[in-house]
């Protein structure tokens, strides 16, 4: 498998409910070129579905510092922080895109 099919293959993955594979396709994609907001973003959605929301947070937060005008990370984030309870802890590093 070629670098550049991991993500079609790796959101596959995700839609069909096999996040374990999905997680474990993600993070050596982020292991490789960690500045990929869009790859940050899907690990974080991974994290939605599994409900571990703080593992999410980190992610879009990521996303966000690489890419500071990435309003679908700053809307997952500000959802994700909802959910838990956390809407005044938005990063002060954050700027709304």
């Amino acid at each position: 498998m070629k670098f550049s099919e991991t993500p079609d293959l790796t959101i596959t993955l995700a839609k069909q409910g096999k996040l374990n594979e999905a997680l474990h396709h993600f993070q050596k994609a982020l292991r490789i070129k960690p500045s990929l907001a869009q790859t940050q973003v899907n690990l974080g959605l991974v994290y939605v579905r599994q409900e571990k929301l703080v593992e999410a947070v980190a992610h879009f937060s990521e996303a966000l510092r690489i890419k500071p005008d990435y309003a679908e990370a700053y809307n997952n984030l500000r959802i994700a922080l909802k959910e838990l309870g956390n809407m005044d802890e938005m990063p002060a590093d954050i700027k709304t895109p």
